[in-house]
């Protein structure tokens, strides 16, 4: 150890010798400091006589803008995650064993002219033959293996992306390219058909979109006549019924008429037949004769009544047969007329519909037609995407690197198999950098998550890193019985030089308790003080040192905040004494 200097000495004597007699008067106090005077004064002349000198030394540093942090410091060792590169191309999704073209659009079931339309009333099942008329084309996936031909890379190995892990055998790649080379070329046939079968369908569109226009035009003269026509039958059925009637009415009137006229010839038979029986022929020759020749009159004019009456009864039977008959041939006809009545309501309803919907139905067909096409196109864009992507993940039969890091593992072997979603190697994660220290219970009162951290490592002590407590454990004794807490920091991905940070490296977590940014600041060892000024050294334009006053703020202990009198960038000095004899 360096002996102290005679002047510091003597001052070191005054001090003891102050403390010690502190509780003597003021008088002895200046005899003291008299006797110190003289002290010195001697010491000036003997280092005069030995040649003793100091001089100055001076380090530039430069006036910074930033943040100046105070906190809570904890010792720990990096913890550096891990991340896999896997690979995600499927494979299995992207080739295709077989393509089929895509079926033509249907010329059947819509027609195209009006007697194919059904009436109007099948344009339903006409638009939905146009839109299923045509389908993209469809595919079945397969087992498609890239093969390791050889490993690139060594475990520890420092990577960056764009670096070769794995070379793959030519037939492997070739076949696969191969393969989605001819997806493409599939894709291109099947949208020329797709194209070939819209214009058919456009046309059979265009058709229903005409017969619907024609028969709605006509939809209510249609309905009208058919509802005329079965009227019409009902009223000739009923025109027979009332006819009939009124004839049998007519033929029971003569019937009794006829009747009338009977029951007298009856009376006169019965008469003729009474006064026969009772007159003596052997008396009454000439009455008996006339009495019998009346009886045989009205005998023949009785028969001739009762054969009358007959026809007239057997013609009426017959009628109201008839008339039965007509009764049931009205009631079919009234129900045909009422169901009949119902049907040509539909059929006009779906005429008026198919007449007020048939712009729509023809632009729902035409971009049913469309939208086919546009599916067959994004299919071939799929197709060429497919390849495109293959060709993008395997360039040069390789499969690179999509990091930088340091490999800790290498999944894979030559000959091996590279399947979707497998791992190809595993990385430290620079991105996933965490140090975890202990941290007492009266400072962890302090901490919250989400608070920031700044963290500088012994090996590289001029730069510090930032991060934010990302977990705080619960609270742990040592064999002390003091209380710690264990506390998880998370550096920033955005700090420059992670890739310097290895496993288990030592450093030193500053928790920030106050913090004051966007200042301006230098070291504290370049303010100088004389009472309450504060000021700095500077060199001026011919290279003289000259001085400088300041004011000065916060400081985190090794840096000091300047408020006024400097500007960023401005170089000052940091004074120090080199004694020379």
């Amino acid at each position: 150890m360096k002996k102290p200097s005679f002047i510091k000495r003597v001052w070191i004597r005054y001090k003891e010798s102050f403390q010690k007699n502190r509780k003597k008067t003021i008088l002895k106090t200046a005899g003291l400091m008299v006797t110190a005077t003289l002290l010195i004064t001697l010491v000036f002349a003997f280092a005069g006589s030995k040649t003793y000198s100091e001089t100055a030394a001076y380090r530039e540093t430069m006036v910074t803008y930033g943040s100046l942090t105070v906190g809570v410091e904890a010792s720990g060792t990096v913890d550096i995650g891990t991340t896999d590169q896997t690979f995600d191309l499927d494979l299995s999704a992207l080739v295709r064993n077989t393509t089929s073209s895509s079926s033509t659009a249907s010329s059947s079931g819509s027609g195209g002219g009006m007697g194919n339309m059904g009436g109007g009333g099948d344009m339903f099942s006409q638009m939905v033959s146009l839109i299923n008329g045509s389908s993209s084309s469809s595919s079945a996936s397969s087992a498609n293996d890239l093969v390791v031909e050889e490993v690139a890379v060594t475990e520890g190995q420092q990577i960056h992306v764009g670096d070769v892990l794995y070379t793959l055998t030519t037939d492997s790649v070739d076949t696969i390219s191969a393969q989605l080379t001819t997806d493409v070329s599939n894709a291109e046939g099947d949208l020329d058909s797709v194209l070939a079968s819209q214009q058919t369908g456009l046309l059979q569109a265009d058709q229903t979109y005409e017969s619907s226009i024609a028969y709605g035009s006509y939809a209510a003269t249609e309905y009208n006549a058919t509802v005329e026509s079965l009227q019409a039958d009902v009223d000739d059925v009923q025109e027979e019924i009332d006819e009939l009637t009124e004839e049998i009415t007519k033929t029971k009137e003569k019937l009794e008429e006829i009747q009338a006229e009977y029951e007298i010839v009856t009376e006169t038979y019965n008469a003729f037949l009474w006064s026969r029986d009772h007159t003596d022929k052997s008396q009454d020759v000439l009455s008996y004769s006339m009495y019998e020749s009346g009886l045989s009159s009205a005998k023949t004019m009785k028969e001739a009544y009762e054969d009358t009456m007959e026809q007239y009864e057997d013609t009426i039977e017959e009628d109201e047969e008839k008339l039965e008959e007509l009764t049931t041939k009205l009631a079919q006809a009234k129900r045909k007329l009422e169901s009949g009545t119902l049907d040509a309501k539909k059929t006009y309803e779906l005429r008026n519909l198919a007449y007020s919907t048939a712009q729509e139905t023809l632009d729902v067909a035409v971009s049913s037609l469309e939208l086919d096409t546009a599916e067959q196109e994004a299919t071939l864009e799929d197709a060429k995407e497919k390849l495109e992507e293959f060709t993008q993940a395997i360039q040069n039969y390789t499969i690179v690197s999509e990091y930088d890091g340091i490999i800790t593992d290498i999944a894979l072997e030559a000959g091996d198999s590279v399947d979707t979603g497998e791992t190809l190697i595993t990385l430290y994660d620079q991105a996933d950098i965490t140090m975890t220290v202990s941290v007492s219970s009266s400072d962890v009162a302090n901490l919250s998550e989400g608070g920031k951290a700044n963290i500088t490592y012994t090996a590289f002590p001029d730069l510090v890193y930032t991060g934010i407590i990302t977990e705080i454990g619960d609270a742990t004794t040592d064999s002390s019985g003091n209380i710690t807490y264990s506390v998880t920091v998370s550096l920033d991905a955005d700090n420059e030089g992670l890739d310097q940070l290895y496993q288990g490296m030592t450093g030193e977590v500053t928790f920030i308790t106050k913090e004051q940014e966007d200042v301006l600041y230098v070291s504290n060892r370049a303010i100088l003080r004389s009472g309450n000024r504060s000021y700095v050294k500077i060199k001026d334009a011919e290279g003289n040192i000259t001085t400088k006053e300041v004011t000065t703020g916060f400081s985190d202990g090794v840096n000091v905040e300047i408020i006024e009198g400097l500007s960023e960038g401005d170089v000052v000095l940091i004074e120090s004494k080199v004694s020379e004899s």
